[in-house]
């Protein structure tokens, strides 16, 4: 009837209940279960940390729910785009100077995490979804350069969904962006089209990905490969500190 995931390295709560078993209280123990579990969390790393949770704009219960819960709605908008895998894609060539090449070793991970940061502004990532063993090297794409400097990631995922039409697989590709000194050479979109790529070759029947809606450098070019936008959301946090 209802499912819901922590995932406590990101602190990011996920959550579906059945239409027929929505407004009958799940949801809200759902919420008392996470904060509970984050309470937890932030006693064991001593400090307040922020719940995430995402709602989409046809998510209108949600959205009270949340305002009830006392989660504050955060001002920006991130989209949710689509492309179909059912035809061929082309193979640019990568930029003079540069080669592709498949995963970060754990050697290799404070190099990783660098360009995390570049990339993302200082963000973070952690090594905890290579560490599973869903998790496949090939699907993680590096360009890097002539003197060994990671220029470029595209990390590409595989999921099992089933609709009216049955059981089929979807890809996902992110995290993926470029370090701002290397950008404008053509990396990006070596990177994406060689994920989707791999995700077609193991079957995959549609791919997505998500981005902020001001990214407009990032919307152009996932619109030129044919992604198109399928949802908007906004995220959605409370603050939860240690328990006392």
């Amino acid at each position: 009837m209802a499912y819901a995931m922590l995932l406590v390295h990101s602190l990011v709560l996920t959550f579906q209940v059945q239409p027929q078993a929505q407004g009958g209280g799940i949801e809200q123990r759902i919420l008392t279960w996470a904060e509970e579990q984050l309470q937890a969390e932030s006693a064991r790393r001593g400090k307040t940390l922020s719940l995430w949770c995402r709602c989409h704009e046809y998510e209108r219960d949600r959205r009270v729910l949340l305002r009830r819960a006392g989660f504050q709605q955060q001002p920006w908008r991130d989209l949710r785009l689509m492309c179909s895998l059912d035809e061929p894609l082309p193979s640019p060539p990568l930029p003079p100077g540069f080669v592709l090449r498949s995963g970060a070793t754990p050697a290799e991970w404070d190099q990783y995490q660098e360009l995390h940061r570049a990339v993302f502004d200082g963000g973070e990532m952690t090594f905890d979804d290579h560490q599973p063993p869903t998790y496949q090297p090939d699907l993680d794409l590096l360009a890097v350069g002539a003197d060994g400097t990671f220029a470029a990631v595209c990390c590409c995922g595989l999921h099992q969904v089933a609709d009216a039409s049955g059981e089929y697989t979807v890809g996902e590709i992110g995290p993926f962006g470029t370090r701002p000194t290397q950008r404008r050479q053509g990396l990006a979109r070596v990177l994406l089209l060689g994920g989707m790529q791999r995700i077609q070759a193991r079957g995959g029947r549609t791919v997505f990905l998500e981005t902020e809606q001001t990214n407009s450098a990032a919307l152009s070019l996932f619109t030129t490969v044919g992604f198109q936008v399928v949802s908007r959301f906004r995220w959605w946090i409370k603050q939860i500190a240690p328990k006392r």
